[in-house]
């Protein structure tokens, strides 16, 4: 079999991304999983579907138990009766944006599947699928789903049936395990996996959302891990019988008041997420943090619960624009075996040059001194791009917000509390105007193709916090993690605005960090990117 015959239909592919469908090839006959670095732009779109394309069709026995239902019949106990996994077939692509799921879609006309909130009931459009899930009768919701007359339910058992879906990260771990087996798992940002993970694995109670939604309990005094446990135990009981309460209440239609829905929603919410840390507990080293106001426990290695992505594909693909020391990215996701390439680039970086500034070195110490002239810096580069699209990468919600109070600027599109990244891109895309986006999360997955960005500006150098205390362990055990850390999503940022070999754009780099950064890790970045820097 040669994996180039199965390149998507219509499409012709370019040398290099001939060259690294070769050696994905080579990769799985030698390995189960492959890690691909591969620069923004290159077509990693195209490389999940051709891989798809040379899949397993469904088994007869497996497309009949899904579409007609029977797959998620359920014993007295509430149980699936189906244990065994259904054999894989297919490909499925994960992401971490709707807009990469969204591509996905457009290119390939594929499958894909939302959250449950995204989607109407059509038995109530008072609510959406969630709720609908809460209050309407067992016998009536199984009548609706078996009848293919629920959005939702018809867009998951597509995607479980179909050849090439695409769905996000939380909603593929979700999702029941014996039915969603697959001859290829396709991990696409595969470098914000553990971020990914770590975020399904989390919990964070916050005593003040407890209070508003009539949950009542002590706050966590300690951080010993046994008594945390007793604690977040007695929490789950709690939310459970609050949300029992509130499906008695809300099956009477008269209150069905938006208020009560989103009431329940919140406790649904937290007490997924509690549930799923008690479930885990003894396999994860939780990190406990704790104040007057919240408590949270987040996971702090993933390398066994990286197994609820990893092990339902025959055949696993991880790739990323840059994959920065792969061997520690292997180890922190439990792999041992596998083959890591990295793909060359057919841009020329004359086309994408990226300018940096020595000036203003930005840290915690400095930002207060420093940012108001960046902010400067800002204003006349606005002013050197007066008639082009753009996009600004803030990193943080409080640099985004002293942005925005400083520059009255029409053509600035802010994400603020309340604002999706969405929503705003949707409105860069139509406007006629020189619009520019200024956002700390339109890092990964966001195609800001030909006239839609022709420049971008990183204010900081994307560094976790070291507040955080999972963080900071890890920093205090690897400092190298951190800093590969940040390697990943600086060069990521920088990959937005060309995405073609016709495409043009430049990038300026604000934070006088960047000179010495680049000196010192210049071993670990991809060569297509070393050389873009004017």
């Amino acid at each position: 079999m040669n994996l180039l015959n199965f390149f998507p239909e219509g499409y012709e592919p370019t040398t290099s991304q001939s060259k690294t469908i070769d050696q994905i090839q080579t990769g799985f006959e030698s390995s189960d999983v492959v890690i691909l670095s591969a620069p923004t732009g290159s077509g990693k779109s195209f490389f999940a579907n051709t891989i798809a394309n040379s899949a397993r069709k469904i088994s007869k026995e497996k497309q009949e138990a899904i579409y007609s239902y029977d797959a998620f019949a359920l014993d007295q106990h509430g149980d699936y009766q189906h244990h065994e996994p259904y054999p894989g077939h297919g490909a499925l692509a994960l992401t971490i944006t709707k807009t990469l799921q969204d591509q996905y879609a457009k290119l390939f006309d594929c499958t894909i599947l939302k959250g449950k909130s995204n989607y109407i009931s059509t038995i109530d459009s008072q609510m959406d699928v969630e709720i609908e899930s809460a209050v309407m009768p067992k016998k009536l919701l199984h009548a609706h789903r078996v009848n293919h007359e629920c959005p939702y339910h018809n867009d998951r058992r597509d995607l479980l049936i179909d050849h090439f879906g695409s769905t996000n990260y939380k909603m593929f771990m979700n999702l029941p395990d014996h039915v969603k087996q697959r001859d290829y798992i396709i991990c696409d940002e595969a470098s914000e996996l553990e971020e990914e993970i770590v975020s399904q694995y989390s919990c964070t109670i916050d005593y003040e959302s407890l209070e508003r939604v009539g949950i009542k309990t002590n706050k966590l005094k300690t951080d010993d891990h046994q008594s945390a446990y007793i604690w977040l135990d007695d929490l789950a009981q709690s939310l459970q019988e609050q949300k029992i309460y509130l499906q008695k209440n809300l099956q009477k239609k008269s209150s069905w008041s938006p208020r009560m829905q989103t009431r329940y929603k919140i406790i649904n919410n937290i007490h997924s997420h509690v549930s799923i840390c008690l479930t885990c507990w003894d396999s994860c080293e939780y990190v406990i943090e704790k104040s007057m106001y919240q408590a949270s426990f987040t996971p702090l290695y993933v390398n066994e619960l990286a197994q609820s992505v990893l092990s339902h594909g025959n055949k696993v693909l991880l790739m990323s624009a840059t994959i920065i020391d792969h061997k520690s990215y292997a180890k922190s996701l439990g792999i041992s075996n596998y083959t890591y390439i990295e793909s060359e680039s057919d841009f020329d970086p004359k086309r994408s040059p990226i300018y940096i500034s020595k000036k203003y070195p930005l840290s915690r110490q400095t930002i207060n001194t420093y940012l108001p002239r960046i902010i400067n810096n800002i204003k006349s580069l606005l002013s050197h791009h007066p008639d082009v699209k753009g996009v600004i990468h803030t990193h943080t919600h409080d640099i985004t917000q002293r942005v925005c109070d400083t520059l009255n600027d029409p053509r600035l599109l802010y994400r603020e509390p309340g604002v999706s990244n969405e929503d705003i891109l949707d409105q860069h895309n139509k406007s006629t105007e020189p619009t520019v986006l200024v956002s700390p999360s339109l890092t990964y997955g966001i195609d800001l193709k030909d006239d839609l960005a022709r420049f971008q500006i990183v204010v900081k150098l994307p560094y976790l916090p070291l507040q955080n205390k999972r963080i900071k362990q890890l920093f205090e055990k690897d400092s190298e993690w951190y800093e590969n850390k940040m390697l990943n999503t600086f060069v990521q940022s920088c990959g937005r605005a060309t995405r073609g070999i016709d495409d043009h754009s430049c990038t300026y780099v604000l934070d006088g960090n960047v000179a010495k950064v680049l000196h010192r890790c210049k071993h670990k970045l991809p060569d297509h990117f070393i050389r873009r820097f004017a």
